[in-house]
């Protein structure tokens, strides 16, 4: 055979085998390519499904917050509205006080011009709503808020004469048990059920001498 052919086939089949080699790298890389562009594919949608969790999530607890938001508002305003109609029975009992106030002393001094050794007691709701108008000044001295004073509060409620009459000792006394404020004819405290005297027993009236 002449030795200048097979030199020829030797190397064409050395090109060959370069150009298959080169080729097969390629293609393993291409391959490794391909299988990383698949795998961040996965992980992208892995990625996408977990946003679409997060987000869904943040909507269902802002839409709890919403609702809760609104349920104290809800709660605020029917506070308020209670707090406002609290105040104006107050006052309407204040009117009705200053009505039974003005009735009792008319009555009463009726009953001394005509000798009639009977008065009317202050009632039991006078003391406890008294009580009650005072809590009200404090609990809003405690929240900081503006203290409107009774007299302020209620500008038809006659307050001086209804702290004399609760001052005055003909009308009611202390428990000598649990000092509580009780009717002067009291039998009982109404607060401890002990029994209590009268502080101011009925005088019995001098009969008139003939002339």
């Amino acid at each position: 055979m002449d030795l200048q052919y097979l030199t020829t086939q030797l190397e064409t089949i050395s090109s060959v085998k370069n150009s298959l080699l080169s080729y097969d790298k390629i293609r393993r890389e291409i391959e490794e390519e391909f299988r990383q562009i698949e795998l961040q594919n996965e992980f992208l949608e892995k990625c996408k499904f977990m946003e679409k969790s997060l987000e869904e999530e943040r909507k269902n607890h802002a839409e709890e917050l919403r609702l809760i938001n609104q349920d104290i508002n809800t709660l605020e305003d029917m506070m308020k509205n209670l707090r406002n109609e609290k105040e104006t029975q107050q006052r309407k009992c204040a009117l009705v006080l200053e009505s039974l106030q003005s009735t009792r002393e008319a009555a009463n001094a009726s009953m001394t011009a005509a000798e009639i050794d009977e008065q009317f007691e202050i009632l039991e709701e006078e003391v406890k709503i008294a009580q009650m108008n005072l809590v009200t000044e404090e609990s809003r001295s405690q929240n900081s808020l503006p203290v409107f004073p009774l007299q302020q509060l209620l500008p038809f409620f006659k307050t001086p004469q209804f702290n004399r009459s609760l001052e005055q000792p003909s009308r009611v006394k202390k428990c000598e048990n649990c000092e509580a404020w009780i009717h002067r004819n009291a039998p009982t405290c109404s607060q401890c059920k002990t029994k209590s005297r009268s502080k101011n027993p009925k005088r019995r009236k001098n009969k008139k001498e003939p002339p």
